[in-house]
C-alpha cells in the first residue's frame, strides 16, 4: 500500500513540475501501463515478497501505480470529474489497515459507491483477493 500509493502521487506531483511535457509523460509511462500484463495480484506480491522474492518487489511500483491511476481515473469518470482518488486517501490512511494487507472495507464501500461496478474489476485486476 504504501509504496504503491508514494510512487503514484509521486507521479501526480511530477505533473505539476517544471519538466517537459514530453519528460513527465515518458517517466509516467515507465510506471503506469494499464495494457501492462498483471500475473499476480498485489496480495499475492506482497505474500511473495514478505516470503523472501526480491523480484515481487519492483512490481509494487510498477502494478501499484498502474492500479492507483486506474482507480483515480474511474473515479473522475463515474462522477464526471467531481472525485477522484485525493479525497479517499485520508480516510484510508487514518484508518486500521487489515493486517493481512487488504484494504479496509469501508475505503472498498466508499469507492464502490463513488466508482460503480469498475471498481471490482480493478480490484479484481490488480489487488485480488
Amino acid at each position: 500500500l504504501g509504496e504503491s500509493l508514494a510512487c503514484y502521487y509521486g507521479l501526480k506531483a511530477l505533473e505539476h513540475s517544471a519538466l517537459p511535457t514530453s519528460a513527465k509523460h515518458q517517466v509516467r509511462r515507465r510506471f503506469v501501463d494499464p495494457t501492462r500484463r498483471v500475473l499476480a495480484g498485489l496480495l499475492e506480491l506482497d505474500r511473495l515478497h514478505a516470503g523472501g522474492d526480491a523480484l515481487a518487489y519492483p512490481l509494487f511500483y510498477e502494478q501499484g501505480s498502474t492500479f492507483w491511476a486506474e482507480l483515480d481515473q474511474s473515479l473522475s469518470e463515474a462522477t464526471s470529474g467531481k472525485r477522484t482518488l485525493d479525497e479517499f486517501i485520508v480516510p484510508l490512511l487514518e484508518s486500521d489497515l487489515p493486517s493481512d494487507g487488504k484494504l479496509p472495507q469501508t475505503f472498498l464501500a466508499s469507492l464502490r459507491s463513488a466508482g460503480g461496478p469498475k471498481i471490482d474489476a480493478l480490484l479484481d485486476k490488480y489487488v485480488g483477493r
